[in-house]
C-alpha cells in the first residue's frame, strides 16, 4: 500500500530505528523527542495513528506504543539495500577477513564473521547444480547383477556409484565397456552426452542399459548431496525477551540441528540470481518461530548454488546485516 507522503514514510523509518534501539513499543512522545526536526507529539501521534491504518505499525493494545509490522520492516529493508552503508569499523573487519580468504576460503571461517560481527546465528548452504565433465568411466564388478561404476571428473574427483546390472552382463562385458568408451567418447563430454551417443551408436551390448542405471544413481546421489554450516547459535539466547518464549529458543535451536528443514527452505526459495528474502518467524508457515526472522541471499556460480544468511531477533542490526550479507555474497561470487 503506498504511503500519502515522503513525511510518512520518515516518519516510519524513526518510528522502527527507535523499536529496533529498545527492542519495546515506540510512543509517539519518544518519537517527537528523537526527530530532529520539530513536530509535536499530537501530530506525531496522528501520523503513526495513519500509520497503523494502513498496515504498517500495529499496537499490543497493552501500552501506548506501537511497534512496526512485517510489511513495513520489508519496506525498511528494501530501503537499507539501496542505502548499503557500513561503519568503518565494519567494513574494515570484513575487508580483512577478504584478504585472508582469498589465500585459504574456508565457508566455516564465513559463517563465524557473519555469527560475530552480526551477533545472530549464521548459516552458509551451497549445492551441486552441474557436474564437471568427465575424464574417465569404469566399470568394476562385483557381484551378479551388481557394479560400481566410476567417474573420474576434469577436476581430478573420483566418485563411485553402487549400480545394478542386467541380468546377462559379465565381467568381459564390462572390459568392453571399457575398451569402448575411454578416452575417445567420454573425455571432455557429460554422462548424459556419452549416454546419447551410446544410444545413436553401434555400441557394445547392454552398455546403454548400464549407462542408464549409473545415470540414475548419479541424479539421486547428486540430489542429496548439499553442504550446509550454521554457526553462532547461542547468540539467539538474547531473543529471549519480550513475546520470545524459552519455548520457542528451544524449538528453534531443535529445528536447526536438523537442518532439513532449512535446507528445504533454501533449496525452494532460491530462483533468480541475486534475491534477498525475508522469513517473519511471526508469519510465516515455513519458519513458525515467533520473534525470529530469516535472513537470506542467494547466489550462483558456475556448478553450484547457495544461500547465505543470519537468524536473529525480530528487531535484530538490519542496517549492518543486510550490507555485510550481500557484501559477503558478491565476494564468494567473484
Amino acid at each position: 500500500m503506498a504511503l500519502s507522503s515522503q513525511k510518512d514514510l520518515e516518519m516510519l523509518w524513526h518510528v522502527i530505528d527507535i523499536y529496533l534501539e529498545v527492542r519495546s513499543p515506540v510512543s509517539s512522545k519518544r518519537v517527537a523527542e528523537h526527530l530532529k526536526f520539530a513536530k509535536s507529539s499530537a501530530t506525531v501521534r496522528a501520523i503513526m495513528a495513519k500509520l497503523e491504518k494502513e498496515g504498517l505499525l500495529t499496537s499490543d493494545h497493552c501500552s501506548s506504543g506501537r511497534v512496526p509490522t512485517s510489511h513495513a520492516l520489508t519496506l525498511y529493508i528494501q530501503r537499507l539495500r539501496k542505502i548499503n552503508y557500513l561503519s568503518e569499523a565494519t567494513e574494515d573487519a570484513l575487508q580483512l577477513a577478504f584478504k585472508s580468504w582469498r589465500n585459504h576460503f574456508s565457508p566455516d571461517s564465513v559463517i563465524q564473521t557473519i555469527a560475530s560481527l552480526c551477533r545472530c546465528a549464521g548459516f552458509f548452504f551451497m549445492q551441486s547444480v552441474r557436474l564437471p565433465r568427465l575424464k574417465y568411466l569404469d566399470f568394476v564388478y562385483v557381484a551378479p547383477e551388481h557394479a560400481v561404476g566410476v567417474l573420474i571428473f576434469e577436476n581430478e574427483i573420483v566418485s563411485p556409484y553402487a549400480i545394478r546390472l542386467p541380468k546377462r552382463v559379465t565381467p568381459e562385458h564390462l572390459a568392453s565397456y571399457h575398451h569402448y568408451l575411454n578416452p575417445h567418447i567420454v573425455t571432455d563430454q557429460s554422462l548424459s552426452a556419452v549416454r546419447q551417443h551410446v544410444l545413436h551408436h553401434n555400441s557394445p551390448e547392454y552398455l546403454s542399459e548400464c549407462l542408464e542405471n549409473l545415470e540414475a544413481s548419479v541424479t539421486l546421489k547428486q540430489s542429496a548431496s548439499h553442504h550446509i554450516l550454521i554457526r553462532g547459535q547461542s547468540q539467539l539466547i538474547d531473543a529471549l525477551s519480550g513475546t520470545t518464549t524459552l519455548a520457542t529458543f528451544q524449538a528453534l535451536l531443535k529445528w536447526l540441528e536438523g537442518e532439513e528443514a532449512l535446507v528445504g527452505i533454501l533449496s525452494q526459495l532460491q530462483g533468480k540470481r541475486d534475491d534477498f528474502y525475508v522469513l517473519f518467524g511471526r508469519e510465516s508457515d515455513r519458519f513458525s518461530f515467533e520473534g525470529f526472522n530469516l535472513v537470506f541471499t542467494s547466489f550462483s556460480c558456475k556448478d553450484a548454488q547457495g544461500a547465505i544468511g543470519a537468524i536473529g531477533p525480530f528487531y535484530m542490526d538490519y542496517q549492518k546485516i543486510i550490507p555485510i550479507i550481500e557484501k559477503m555474497t558478491q565476494f564468494i561470487k567473484e
